[in-house]
């Protein structure tokens, strides 16, 4: 199956979710905006750190998107809690004729004025086990 995976990262929380799915999926990772735009894609994993809303490349990226680069897009994220705000982005990309995968990836990070969270073994783990789960799912 033809995917990659593309993200922004401000703090290297996002980078290091993206590198564990690309691992696990043997697959292409580059940050967003990529060296060169997706074509034919199956599915592109979009990963970001979602603390307030979501970059402008990647907003910008988004709408680029179409049926001829991409069929799917699941998208995993940082998050301070369980609900970043997506929504926009993902009515973007239905606009677009792009199908948004609806069970998400969000890593729960709690950060403070002076220290930002971390990433740990077992978000890594249960990220390589959504993306696995993604993949399967489009199989069918």
């Amino acid at each position: 199956m033809k995917m990659q995976v593309l993200y922004f990262s401000k703090n290297g929380m996002a980078q290091q979710l993206a590198y564990a799915v690309s691992t696990e999926l043997q697959c292409k990772c580059d940050n967003i905006p990529p060296a060169f735009p997706p074509e034919t894609e199956k599915v592109i994993f979009i990963g970001m750190e979602a603390f307030s809303a979501p970059a402008k490349n990647i907003v910008e990226f988004c709408k680029t998107l179409n049926p001829s680069r991409t069929k799917n897009v699941a998208f995993f994220t940082v998050a301070k809690d369980d609900s970043p705000a997506l929504d926009s982005l993902k009515a973007m990309l239905t606009a677009n004729g792009v199908k948004v995968v609806e069970n998400n990836f969000n890593c729960v990070v709690k950060r403070s004025f002076f220290k930002s969270g971390n990433i740990t073994a077992d978000d890594l783990a249960n990220i390589k086990t959504w993306a696995s789960a993604v993949v399967e799912s489009l199989k069918q």
